[in-house]
């Protein structure tokens, strides 16, 4: 973990978006209207690579960014009847 994001506060914000997005994704609320998902994504990202001391296979090999980019749409035209 950086030095500078060493501090209880720092540490609590980003554990708060994690669980903010694990309600929304608990309780079937869209999450695709979210501005902020790349980052969190990448808050999610950091936080498991600080707690793992590496970075998983899962989370190297995301694919995020593209679907992020591209897959909205199409996930919008799947399930739109």
């Amino acid at each position: 973990m950086p030095k500078k994001l060493r501090n209880c506060k720092d540490v609590q914000r980003r554990l708060e978006y994690i669980r903010r997005l694990r309600n929304r994704v608990h309780h079937y609320e869209s999450i695709l209207s979210d501005q902020n998902l790349a980052d969190i994504h990448q808050i999610l990202s950091e936080t498991i690579y600080w707690i793992c001391g590496g970075i998983p296979p899962i989370v190297a090999q995301s694919q995020f960014a593209g679907t992020f980019v591209t897959g909205k749409s199409l996930i919008q035209e799947k399930f739109t009847v």
